[in-house]
């Protein structure tokens, strides 16, 4: 059996976070024995708690918290779980493959695998870069992009062939995240955002654009699913519109799906995405999607066809493409189906699949989409 190590910075609720929950729990525990490692904390100080913990327990999957109190003692915890584990295989997520590389190289682990999950250009800059340059040309880890568009930033910004980088699609639980019959008579149209109220999501650009559209359609709705710093600060741009009974923030929940299938349009307003989970989930929901062209969004939601691509930050054209799918519900209906159908192509299990291979080292040119 081989031993795998996934290494995250949190277990906060995240796109990133979930793929690693996923990943342990779906992974074939009769070739990989799979733990989890938290380099910053199961759940900072200051965050809401999820499911993640739980799931991840329930389904025995071993965590370890390497956190200490300082970034030495951290690094000592982590030495320590080489020497006691001597992983065949580490996962790092985020800016963890930062803390492990040198320990990766140090006991010799066979396979290092690093996942973007975002544009390359994000991961950082100057030394920070230079660490990630250090990590694929010289400590043999493979970075895998989670979309065609983070595959092609990956190949310029760290100059590494386009066939050499593994191109594997955050995948989706199609099971839990199902459609159910909506009502499409005349009603109240609901509309929902799902993700962390931080600067990058851009909920204030999603609460004017729906402020111009209230101005033409009265019977609508929109629920916001995530808490964060900004809470309240939106909360105030809500009142200051006199849309409070229009616009709910529910915080986090761990009914997302139950949510999803009261809808009836799903928008992003984000500024920069790398493969939004929380879009995905939506789409298994047969929700038409309303977004930004942020990131990789654009390789999931084609124009047209199972949603509406707007320009970043454009408050016009986000409210206008509100508007056609508030007035169309034919063509809701239509781009709702299209997105389930694309959803089951990137079901959970298939990714999961996916980085098995590249667990097993096999060949690269069998993973790229």
């Amino acid at each position: 059996m081989r031993s795998v190590i996934i290494f995250i910075p949190t277990l906060i609720t995240g796109g990133a976070e979930k793929l690693v929950v996923d990943l342990a729990v779906n992974i074939d525990k009769e070739i990989f024995d799979v733990s989890v490692a938290v380099v910053s904390g199961t759940i900072p100080e200051g965050f809401v708690p999820n499911k993640f913990l739980s799931i991840l327990e329930k389904n025995n999957i071993k965590i370890f918290n390497l956190k200490g109190k300082n970034k030495f003692e951290t690094a000592k915890n982590i030495r320590k779980l080489f020497r006691k584990k001597r992983p065949d295989i580490i996962h790092t997520n985020l800016n963890t493959v930062l803390y492990v590389m040198l320990f990766a190289a140090i006991y010799d682990t066979k396979i290092r695998i690093f996942t973007f999950h975002n544009v390359a250009n994000l991961s950082g800059y100057g030394l920070k870069k230079q660490l990630y340059k250090l990590a694929f040309k010289i400590l043999n880890f493979t970075p895998v992009a989670i979309c065609d568009l983070v595959k092609s930033t990956i190949s310029k910004d760290f100059n590494i062939p386009f066939e050499k980088i593994p191109c594997i699609y955050n995948g989706v639980d199609t099971k839990a995240f199902y459609p159910k019959i909506r009502s499409f008579e005349k009603r109240t149209v609901q509309l929902i955002s799902t993700g962390i109220l931080y600067h990058i999501k851009n909920h204030k650009l999603l609460i004017d654009a729906f402020a111009k559209v209230e101005l033409r359609h009265t019977d609508i709705h929109l629920n916001i699913l995530g808490d964060g710093e900004l809470r309240e600060e939106l909360e105030r741009q809500i009142t200051e519109y006199g849309l409070e009974d229009k616009i709910n923030i529910l915080g986090i929940t761990d009914d997302v799906a139950y949510y999803l299938n009261l809808a009836d349009i799903y928008v992003m307003s984000s500024n920069s995405e790398g493969l939004p989970l929380s879009v995905l989930e939506a789409m298994a929901c047969g929700l038409p999607i309303i977004t930004t062209e942020a990131g990789g969004v654009v390789d999931i939601v084609k124009n047209g066809e199972n949603g509406f691509i707007t320009p970043v930050g454009d408050v016009e054209s986000l409210s206008r493409a509100m508007i056609e799918l508030i007035e169309n519900d034919k063509l809701r209906k239509a781009m709702g189906t299209a997105s389930r159908k694309k959803a089951i192509e990137l079901d959970i299990l298939n990714c999961v699949g996916k980085y098995q291979k590249l667990y097993m080292n096999e060949k690269l040119d069998d993973l790229n989409e």
